[in-house]
């Protein structure tokens, strides 16, 4: 009875092995990463469902393979030259299927994707050179092409954020159209990577770094109280420097007049009127100020 059950267990394992072995075996074997040029035939068809990468790995494999079987034939008999030269000019033909496909993909890649694994352009997309955090993407954004130039008070530094614009446009090598893509990076930033790849691609590239100011806000009443701070300090600061000028040459006209009362006369508007202005914006301020008492909170 015991050497019964011990014997049934034996077939029971032996089996489980079995099965286990046949189905192992019944796998595919990689070559190189599916790219095996043993057989051309059957990698001719495996290269049109390769991804880019697959392909260039591919395509290193294949050309190693060349120069073994250009080697092996030379130093063979006459039949091993005339089987190596049939193998050689069939894997010829699918290197050259394999370029083609790669520059296929190339073009139907996104223009962003493309300068990233082609040109080695990667230093755009980082994160550290970012002018927005990805906390802040969400938020209404607004970019100003001509820079206010104001000092932004610290209260509003998460508001308003100076940056730069950083257009990079590219012609592929199968394609007659420039295409461009535009970044928003931080303040002082310039790409190296792009700008050293149109130092030595001038023709058939292009870095434009540009400033530009960004207006963030969670909603649009928001928006508008940031853009009348924005407007208000770059309007208040020229238009003071303007009145106080005019006052200052008024003087001067008044004091070399010569008893021209027309001069005088006319000196003196001009100073009243730049008074007047000076008050105006004075007021404005206190207006603002009543509203927002942040306005002007440094």
């Amino acid at each position: 009875m015991k050497k019964s059950l011990t014997q049934k267990l034996a077939v029971i394992l032996l089996s489980t092995l079995s099965s286990a072995f046949f189905s192992l075996a019944q796998l595919p074997v990689a070559h190189a990463g599916g790219c095996d040029t043993s057989d051309p035939a059957k990698l001719e068809e495996s290269i049109k469902t390769m991804s880019i990468e697959d392909l260039k790995s591919c395509r290193t494999t294949v050309v190693n393979a060349l120069d073994t079987i250009k080697q092996t034939a030379e130093e063979g008999s006459a039949e091993d030259y005339g089987k190596g030269l049939k193998k050689y000019a069939q894997l010829q033909e699918i290197s050259f299927d394999i370029d083609n496909k790669i520059i296929a993909l190339n073009v139907s890649s996104p223009i962003d994707k493309y300068i990233e694994t082609e040109l080695n352009v990667t230093d755009l997309s980082e994160k550290d050179n970012q002018c927005i955090p990805k906390d802040s993407q969400l938020k209404i954004t607004t970019i100003i092409e001509e820079p206010l130039d104001i000092e932004i008070p610290e209260s509003q530094k998460d508001n308003i954020k100076n940056c730069v614009r950083n257009t990079f446009c590219v012609k592929r090598a199968t394609e007659s159209k420039t295409e461009c893509i535009s970044y928003v990076n931080k303040e002082g930033f310039c790409s190296k990577q792009a700008s050293s790849y149109v130092s030595g691609n001038s023709k058939e590239a292009s870095l434009n770094c540009s400033p530009v100011q960004m207006f963030l806000s969670t909603s649009g009443t928001d928006m508008l109280f940031i853009y009348i701070s924005a407007i208000y300090q770059w309007a208040a600061g020229i238009l003071g420097v303007i009145a106080v000028l005019i006052i200052v040459i008024s003087g001067i006209q008044i004091s070399a007049a010569g008893g021209d009362q027309t001069t005088v006369t006319n000196a003196k508007n001009r100073i009243v009127q730049s008074l007047g202005g000076l008050v105006i914006l004075f007021l404005s301020a206190i207006i603002l100020y009543t509203i927002n008492p942040t306005f002007f909170t440094k």
